[in-house]
Parts: structure tokens; sequence; C-alpha cells
């Protein structure tokens, strides 16, 4: 799982220490950490998951930025027999 492409926006820090001045955003590092940690500790078990059930859906959403950087993302819907 590649998510190195993780972006904290200086415009969004600007927001948060005026909404909400005591709130420390967290630094991409630690994001990184605990996304990887999440997808490690679950990535089996939602397998497991999406092969026992008994319909599966996906969907996607593609976009590009005024940059230029592409973007999608994928959605799956499943249901199990609880």
């Amino acid at each position: 799982m590649d998510m190195k492409r993780i972006y904290i926006v200086e415009g969004f820090r600007k927001l948060m220490k005026k909404m909400e001045p005591g709130y420390t955003v967290p630094k991409r590092s630690s994001i990184l950490d605990a996304m990887s940690l999440k997808y490690s500790d679950h990535r089996d078990q939602i397998v497991t998951q999406i092969e026992n059930s008994t319909a599966v859906s996906f969907t996607t959403d593609i976009w590009t930025t005024v940059r230029m950087e592409a973007y999608m993302a994928v959605t799956c819907y499943f249901i199990t027999r609880e």
C-alpha cells in the first residue's frame, strides 16, 4: 500500500489554529504510521470477509487537480451472511 502521497495543506493548519487554537494537526509521518498500522492490522480480516460475502460491489471515483495530479478512490461494499 503506497501511502506516500499524504499531504497536510498549510491552509488547513491555519484554519485549525483559528478554529481550535489548542489543537495540533498531526505530522505527516504520524498519519502515515497510523494508517500503515491500521492497514496491516485489518487487511487479512477484510479480505476474508469479502471472499466469504454473498454480494460485492465496487465503485470508483477518478479526478484530476488543477495541477494535473490524478487521484482515484475505490470503495467496496459487501454483504455477509451475518
